[in-house]
């Protein structure tokens, strides 16, 4: 009687501690920011005042914010630090690389050619290859144009490029199409959207076989020069190493500056204040750009082609129905985004050099549209229920393992359960070194990426991720040292002994 008391007891106590410490742990997740709508702030005040707490409750070492309105740029501000181990501030001339916001500005220089009659977008893309040829499928490739390349609408492989080492040797650009991560037709053209880097890749090569110029001087002649974008440059030449920040990963760890052969898809460095440029061109009615493109084709670009996915840029809609173009971006240390409202100049860029970054992003660009809009987005909304979630799984498993461990040890102070380490070895193995395996691979598949070509998939993860982690690790030590010390004493022995 007195031992179930004792259980009731610390049960309960248990119960009201944890309570408190997830009403803690979940109170950012809970808490809608409305700091935007504080007396006379603005919005840079907002920004200001949150993103030095968004970066260090995500762990960014830094960011770069840019924002255009009415179609000019009207404030730029740098946090943090672009290089840890020196102490580097981020400033308006520190490089990033912007990861898949690439697509967009490698759209341009594809309407470039169409505009000068050079390309036709309803065209097979095979009659402008010169060095290369489709691979053969079992679908009709000769059907896919130009058009189906920029958007994604070619039936092509899923491909997230995951760069290359720094100190290895870059394919060439046929190598790429044809190797590991290669030009996949598994569908046939116009049918479904599928994203995929590999139809930009295929139309980096366009461009060199059309122009007769490596595709890096094509664009840094025809677009970036144009466009006023003098920090940016697709090829990772000494002048760009010497301003690119530090990429780091999901952990805070410094990783390598990965390089890309398949530059149109990944592969551009730039500065917040450069994309908020070519961001701005959208509108057509700024000195940015202005000579580059007819209003026409600027139109066709963000007019939707399939799946809120137009030229090169995705489309949607803030709360208030306005018609918003962006893109992101994510390279293995590298987060980007771009918004612009182009029938009223508005827009915002986001740039930040760490595997976390994503969570910055939606927190950032939240606080901007409900800036304008009054409302928070719906994207915001589902990114904190899905903070949420994981955090009261992560809080039910380690109360679990709390609760199963007290058990355990109350067990043992009442002679129930007695320590023996004279285990047989598949015991053992089953017991002791299957939860040590399991939380290994969590670790390497989710923070190394050891399974993933690279990929943090933990970086991916909803907002408390890191709190399941932790409760999936407690719950593999409980199961290890149970099964390592503690044998349980048969009915036979404690009725006996009684």
């Amino acid at each position: 009687m007195n031992l179930l008391r004792d259980k009731i007891l610390i049960l309960l106590f248990i119960f009201f501690g944890l309570l408190g410490l997830f009403t803690n742990v979940c109170a950012d997740t809970l808490k809608y920011i409305d700091s935007s709508r504080q007396g006379t702030l603005t919005i840079e005040d907002v920004l200001d005042k949150e993103i030095p707490l968004f970066l260090k409750r995500y762990n960014i070492p830094g960011a770069a914010v840019t924002i255009v309105e009415d179609g000019d740029i009207q404030w730029f501000r740098g946090y943090g630090l672009a290089d840890k181990a020196r102490g580097r501030p981020i400033d308006s001339n520190t490089i990033f690389q912007v990861a898949s916001c690439s697509k967009s500005v490698t759209a341009w220089g594809v309407m470039k050619l169409v505009e000068e009659g050079k390309l036709e977008l309803d065209s097979p893309v095979e009659e402008y290859l010169k060095s290369w040829s489709l691979p053969h499928s079992q679908y009709n490739s000769s059907k896919i144009t130009i058009r189906h390349l920029l958007n994604h609408a070619a039936g092509i492989a899923k491909v997230n490029y995951p760069g290359t080492h720094p100190s290895e040797k870059l394919l060439s650009l046929e190598e790429s199409l044809t190797g590991k991560f290669g030009f996949k037709v598994i569908g046939e053209p116009e049918k479904k959207f599928l994203y995929s880097g590999g139809g930009y890749t295929l139309l980096q090569l366009v461009i060199e076989d059309v122009t007769g110029m490596a595709f890096s001087e094509y664009m840094q002649k025809e677009i970036l020069k144009p466009l006023g974008m003098d920090n940016s440059s697709f090829d990772f030449n000494s002048e760009v190493h010497e301003k690119t920040a530090v990429a780091y990963g999901v952990m805070g760890q410094q990783l390598p500056n990965y390089l890309f052969t398949e530059k149109a898809a990944a592969g551009l460095y730039s500065t917040s204040k450069d994309i908020a440029k070519f961001m701005a061109a959208y509108t057509g009615e700024t000195s940015f750009g202005k000579n580059i493109l007819s209003k026409e084709n600027l139109s066709l670009m963000y007019t939707s082609q399939r799946e809120n996915y137009a030229l090169g840029c995705i489309l949607g809609t803030l709360p208030n129905e306005t018609k918003v173009v962006w893109h992101g971006g994510a390279n293995r240390g590298w987060r980007s985004r771009f918004m612009i409202c182009p029938e009223e100049g508005d827009g915002i860029v986001i740039l930040t050099n760490s595997d976390n970054g994503e969570k910055l992003i939606t927190e950032i660009a939240s606080l901007w549209i409900e800036w304008k809009d009054g409302s928070k987005p719906q994207f915001y909304h589902e990114s904190k229920k899905e903070a949420l979630i994981t955090r009261i799984i992560a809080l039910l498993l380690a109360v679990g393992a709390v609760i199963y461990s007290i058990i355990t040890s109350l067990n043992i102070h009442s002679g129930r359960t007695r320590v023996n380490i004279k285990k047989p070895i598949l015991h053992v193995v089953i017991h002791v070194f299957m939860p040590m395996t399991i939380m290994i691979l969590w670790y390497m598949f989710f923070y190394l990426g050891s399974f993933t070509q690279g990929w943090a998939v933990a970086a991916f993860m909803p907002q408390g991720f890191g709190w399941l982690t932790l409760a999936v690790f407690l719950w593999g030590v409980v199961f290890g040292i149970r099964g390592l010390f503690l044998k349980k004493k048969s009915i036979h022995n404690v009725e006996g002994r009684n």
